[in-house]
């Protein structure tokens, strides 16, 4: 299993993305808590983005500020139409990473 420990990560709560911060790893489970400082207990396969960067509870809410902050600058030059257009005759389903390095030519 990939180590999430210290890393943002987004997971699906009643249908949204929700982000929070992996603070232990064991071989079944993510300890974490999120951004409104509740403790949640999710298997890696709830994981739907894990953030590159790393950093502690104490940076946890600058740093997912930062992260919304950017992804909503993307999201409004994203161009939905056209990026399912490119995807027209390929079989899906697509990997968050797939679909951006196919809009912007790569997946970071």
């Amino acid at each position: 299993m990939a180590e999430y420990t210290g890393r943002i990560v987004e997971y699906l709560s009643s249908g949204s993305l929700e982000m929070g911060l992996v603070t232990t790893q064991s071989a079944s489970k993510l300890q974490l808590t999120n951004v409104h400082g509740r403790n949640l207990s999710l298997a890696p396969r709830q994981i739907v983005i894990v953030h590159p960067e790393r950093t502690d509870l104490a940076g946890l809410a600058e740093q997912a500020r930062e992260i919304e902050s950017a992804v909503d600058a993307l999201h409004r030059d994203v161009d939905t139409e056209l990026l399912w257009e490119s995807l027209e005759g390929r079989e899906g389903p697509f990997a968050v990473e797939e679909l951006a390095a196919e809009y912007f030519g790569e997946s970071g």
